[in-house]
């Protein structure tokens, strides 16, 4: 499947799709599928959110990789939820500020190592554990994430900002702070027991990466 180079964001309290800009610096696009547990298709407390899948077109020139010989895929737990709303009565917005939600990127040999596997009704026997076994590649904090779904047409888009802390590939990074993880859902081949495919990207800003630049050289002068 390919994947879509588009995010969701809220500007003005309004949801527009855009495109990631030249300027940015894109990471990794994914693409997997998504649950809720322990009620499944509920985003409400006290149920948690989580997306596992696939890991594909990381840009070498910030992560080493091997992709015919190793798979890479990601895991995201969205953490606390600390606030929802709605909006219009047409989307209803899901917010996970509390800081403790996750995002790990692992790499598994394709010979030798789990293939990673889905199964039904999440978590089971292989989800998320063959999503998250192997190396760590990446290991980042959610410093805040947003789900916005359309209560019309039951769709939703995911935003948030990651803080990378972790991995075999973590001091490869051009910064650590202000990445943003954007995607979409997709309403085609679910698994049973999964709410939505996810399709999206992790990209930082040009600017994000000189300030963290910069920062580094003034701490060489204190």
């Amino acid at each position: 499947m390919k994947l879509l180079r588009a995010f969701f964001a809220v500007a003005a309290s309004v949801v527009m799709l855009v495109p990631v800009a030249s300027a940015d610096i894109l990471l990794c696009d994914y693409l997997g599928y998504d649950y809720t547990s322990p009620m499944p298709h509920n985003l409400n407390a006290p149920n948690s959110y989580f997306a596992i899948g696939d890991v594909d077109n990381i840009n070498p020139a910030a992560v080493i990789t091997d992709p015919a010989n190793y798979e890479y895929t990601f895991c995201l737990k969205a953490g606390t939820l600390t606030a929802a709303d709605t909006l219009a009565g047409m989307f209803g917005r899901y917010y996970y500020m509390a800081g403790d939600g996750t995002f790990y990127i692992h790499s598994d040999a394709k010979i030798g190592g789990t293939h990673r596997d889905y199964g039904l009704n999440p978590p089971n026997a292989t989800a998320p554990g063959t999503f998250e076994d192997g190396t760590l590649i990446l290991g980042a904090e959610f410093d805040a994430l947003t789900i916005i779904v359309n209560l019309n047409t039951f769709t939703a888009s995911l935003n948030g900002t990651l803080t990378f802390y972790c991995g075999e590939e973590w001091g490869s990074l051009p910064c650590y702070e202000g990445w943003t993880f954007a995607g979409e859902t997709i309403e085609s081949g679910i698994p049973g027991g999964y709410t939505w495919a996810v399709d999206g990207v992790v990209y930082v800003t040009e600017t994000a990466v000189e300030q963290t630049n910069w920062t580094g050289i003034k701490k060489l002068f204190q």
